[in-house]
């Protein structure tokens, strides 16, 4: 049995990116820091990696790392590694005013910790194993973020985890007893720390029972499995019990979120293994609330533990039955997406069924790939089945499936390419079930730890108790005002703001002003979540003394009927919109006055598979010179390029020819300009000439590689980077195309409009969102210091960071304040990246008649798309009509004032 402990004091640095600090770990200060160790094992084999750290406060959510070994990646996903940091509660659970349950925040437990290092895509149950070979071996770690002190690694291999025969046998050879009539319950909710920030309580008053509950207030009795699910994450628990003895371990779940699904958890005391039959407790899926004890070979578990002593428990998510699966289905995704765009160089999306593609003979090596992947699928349905038990649950149907396609087109090669399309649906159907099994979701009420035979509290409440529950529920649902969070305070000494979005958005921020504002401003706030529409409550004098979260035209839309606040009035306005972008605040003003402030801004970028486009000897395109280049390429294989139809992509061709939408007074468009008129060409030849579609599903494409490049909201790399593992490292997200103008000038400029003149949205739908003050406020002053203090870089990034500890990093902050982007957690190539495009972002003007300008730009796009119209007419005519309308509509207002 191998231990080895090399102490970090005793391993090679760099003294630039790391220091060695008084108490003998090595601080790391830079980016991509390397820290090299050399280990002398006894023998080859596979070993384990521990490293202990101390965690430094940061705003990466966790700390990346690459581990190579001799100078080569020794397993997969070495080169991604992450690093847990710990989070603790900051403080009790509190009550409102109401009697409401509020969360403490939650904080980095910076102190030192360990990880045995693991696989980043939560694929195996167990750490990964590293193979060294005999004698000296060098281990070279790169920490991508600078935010840890190292203090040792170790190698070690796994000690022996004994049965609950194994266990039992020495129980009853030390003698040791039952534990008699004690009960002791730990609730979920009470966790001491966890691995993410993302682990939190909820509330759940599915049934009376749960505890501790009320059909009124608002308690919070569980640990959601929507909250912990991901594999890798874990919770830990305080326990300790009043007498000596053996004790039965039980845990009040729900599963009901995954038909058919078994979730799978670790159980382990103290860090280490109890027996065989703790390392994998499965929940299957119920409707209702069950007791799921812990039991072998129908025999429930008893484990010994001593009175008075402080123990751990934790609970980790594990893939259970799928432990190597989900390894082996990602690499067949990979393989059989490569086979569905080999066939569709050859044959295309849009195949006759009538012709004979002979693709045996066309694909090299296609007999061999075909009967390789199903046999490959073939082991692995073999593989869960015997992990299963034999039992077949629907996560097999796809599987099933492609093995079948897969003998046809044995038997008969073409036959791939007349069922295409239903091959593809197969493999993203697969794809799909991949990443959904690595969420294993299970609702958790206590762990109940208590002496065999002891009475424990019913698992669901009886009829009469849960009639009674359900209708105090629904008198309260009358009295209660779940829209608003916290104290509720009045008018005269508060002031009220509405959030547009989720309730977790509206929770964190609460949290934030009842912690920051209102302690140091000493203004009282009331905070409502509405889905309601603005206009209507202005419509009714109801509205809000702030708004925050509105589309991005509703400013000016608002300005116009004299229902929002000119912000530019305020004397620390100048000093606020510094905060921006220069141009950030251009679709907020009208007649001189500024009528929002930006609080997010999303702004394109291009998407580019790697992978597909080295396999083809091409480049990514830095120009659209470069695109159509790629394009003709990408097209004679029947693959195709991602380009919005909406207006955003005319606006951002319009300004990277040095155009613009208006005049300077903005009372005419200049649709008329010869940038205008070469821009329009160019957005409608991308899909009159070039073929481009006009409308396609990016994020799916994308993944099969059936469209390697594209372009959409930067918000998506977030999304490829959680759903889509299979492309892991094969893909990257690079600014859009540039236009070389006339001059010979470069201009990388964009638009973040969204319009389509398809909606009722009064302007440009530029996608952004803003906040407000109402001109109905009496609360002015103070309604300006909440805008003020919520802009502010460090509330954008306290927002951002707890609104993604929440939400995972697919709802990461889109902020618009620059400096609180910076310290958002993007890593540095991609945070490079996008504020190299940020730079750029041109915003257009929103004016009195803005919708008519989108509809009849949309009607003038499709005259030329489907009736076959000249370009350069068809804008001249539709321009005349827009300029009328906007004369009219200034005619309109102007008689108003």
């Amino acid at each position: 049995m191998t231990n080895l402990r090399i102490p970090a004091g005793e391993m090679q640095w760099d003294a630039v990116s790391t220091a060695l600090n008084e108490d003998g770990s090595l601080e790391i200060r830079a980016e991509n820091a390397v820290v090299t160790a050399a280990v002398t094992v006894p023998e080859t084999g596979t070993y384990r990696i521990r490293l202990r750290y101390i965690v430094r406060e940061s705003a990466m959510r966790r700390t990346g790392l690459a581990l190579t070994v001799n100078g080569k990646t020794p397993v997969d996903g070495a080169d991604a590694l992450t690093l847990d940091r710990p989070w603790v509660p900051d403080g009790e659970i509190t009550t409102d005013e109401r009697g409401n349950q509020i969360l403490p925040d939650r904080k980095e437990q910076c102190a030192e910790t360990e990880m045995v290092l693991s696989d980043p895509q939560g694929r195996y149950n167990e750490p990964l194993a590293f193979p060294l070979t005999a004698g000296e071996n060098t281990l070279a770690f790169c920490f991508k973020n600078a935010n840890v002190a190292l203090v040792s690694v170790e190698i070690f291999n796994d000690e022996a985890v004994p049965d609950y025969a194994q266990l039992s046998d020495y129980y009853s050879q030390q003698g040791y007893r039952d534990a008699e009539g004690e009960v002791k319950l730990v609730e979920a909710e009470d966790f001491i720390i966890a691995s993410d920030s993302t682990i939190m309580a909820d509330f759940d008053k599915s049934d009376a029972n749960t505890s501790p509950n009320d059909p009124a207030l608002l308690y919070y009795n569980i640990l959601p499995g929507a909250r912990f699910q991901s594999v890798g994450q874990w919770v830990k628990w305080h326990l300790t019990v009043p007498q000596d003895g053996l004790y039965a371990i039980s845990i009040r779940a729900k599963q009901d979120t995954k038909s058919g699904f078994v979730s799978t958890r670790r159980l382990r005391v103290d860090g280490q293994a109890l027996c065989k039959e703790t390392e994998a407790i499965s929940f299957p899926s119920s409707s209702g609330w069950y007791r799921q004890a812990i039991t072998a070979n129908g025999e429930t578990c008893r484990f010994y533990f001593e009175a008075g002593k402080t123990y751990v428990l934790s609970l980790e998510v594990i893939p259970g039955s799928l432990d190597g699966v989900l390894s082996r289905l990602e690499d067949l995704v990979y393989s059989l997406n490569s086979l569905y765009r080999s066939v569709v160089m050859v044959a295309g999306t849009d195949q006759d069924k009538y012709r004979d593609y002979k693709l045996a003979q066309q694909i090299p090596q296609y007999r061999e790939t075909v009967t390789s992947l199903r046999k490959e699928l073939e082991s692995v349905l073999e593989q869960m089945l015997e992990q299963n038990g034999g039992e077949s649950g629907s996560e097999l149907t796809s599987i099933r499936s492609l093995i079948t396609r897969l003998q046809q087109i044995e038997k008969d090669p073409d036959s791939l390419a007349r069922t295409l399309s239903s091959f593809k649906s197969d493999v993203q159907t697969l794809s799909s079930w991949i990443t959904e099994a690595k969420v294993q979701p299970v609702d958790l009420d206590y762990i109940a730890v208590h002496a065999p035979g002891a009475e424990l509290p019913s698992v669901r409440a009886g009829f009469f108790r849960r009639i009674s529950f359900e209708i105090q529920r629904l008198i309260a649902s009358y009295a209660e005002d779940y829209g608003t969070v916290g104290d509720v305070y009045g008018k005269d000494d508060s002031i009220s703001v509405w959030l547009s979005g989720g309730r977790d958005q509206l929770d964190v921020l609460k949290k934030l002003i009842d912690n920051d504002f209102s302690k140091n401003e000493k203004i009282n706030v009331n905070l409502s979540l509405v889905s309601t529409n603005v206009r209507e409550a202005v419509l009714a004098n109801k509205a809000p003394d702030v708004a925050v979260f509105l589309a991005g035209d509703e400013p000016v839309n608002l300005a116009i009927r004299h229902a929002v606040t000119d912000l530019s009035q305020f004397p620390d306005f100048d000093d606020v919109i510094g905060r921006f972008r220069k141009d950030a605040t251009a679709s907020l003003r009208y007649d001189g006055g500024c009528y929002g402030l930006p609080l997010t801004e999303i702004y394109p970028m291009m998407f580019v598979r790697t992978d597909i486009l080295e396999e083809l000897g091409l480049e990514a395109p830095d120009t659209w010179e470069e695109m159509y280049t790629v394009a003709a390429v990408l097209q004679r294989k029947n693959m195709e390029i991602g380009i919005p139809s909406n207006i955003g992509m005319y606006a951002t061709l319009l300004y990277q020819n040095g155009g613009s939408f208006f005049t300077e007074d903005l009372r005419q468009t200049r649709f008329d300009s010869e940038e205008a008129v070469d821009a329009f060409v160019t957005w409608t030849n991308f899909f009159s000439r070039y073929g481009f579609p006009l409308s396609f599903d990016f994020y799916n494409r994308f993944r099969s590689g059936e469209m390697p490049i594209g372009i959409a909201a930067y918000t998506t790399y977030t999304m490829l980077e959680s759903a889509a593992p299979e492309i892991n490292g094969r893909w990257e997200m690079l600014p859009v195309p540039a236009t070389v103008r006339k001059d010979g000038t470069v201009s990388r400029a964009v638009s973040i409009s969204n319009a389509t003149g398809a909606t009722t949205s009064p302007g440009l739908e530029q996608n952004m969102a803003v906040g407000v003050i109402f001109a109905t406020s009496k609360q002015q002053e103070k309604a300006w210091r909440f805008l003020n203090w919520f802009t502010e870089a460090d509330t954008q990034v306290e927002y951002g960071n707890a609104v993604e500890a929440v939400m995972g990093p697919t709802a990461r902050y889109a902020t618009a304040n620059v400096e609180a982007f910076s310290r958002l957690p993007w890593d540095t190539v991609q945070r490079e990246e996008l504020l190299k495009q940020w730079e750029q972002v041109v915003l257009i003007p929103e004016v009195p008649g803005n919708y008519y300008v989108t509809r009849e730009l949309n009607n003038a796009f499709r005259k030329v798309i489907y009736d076959y119209d000249n370009a350069v007419d068809t804008l001249n005519r539709y321009n005349v009509r827009i300029n009328k309308e906007l004369f009219r509509k200034r005619q309109q207002l102007d008689r108003k004032k």
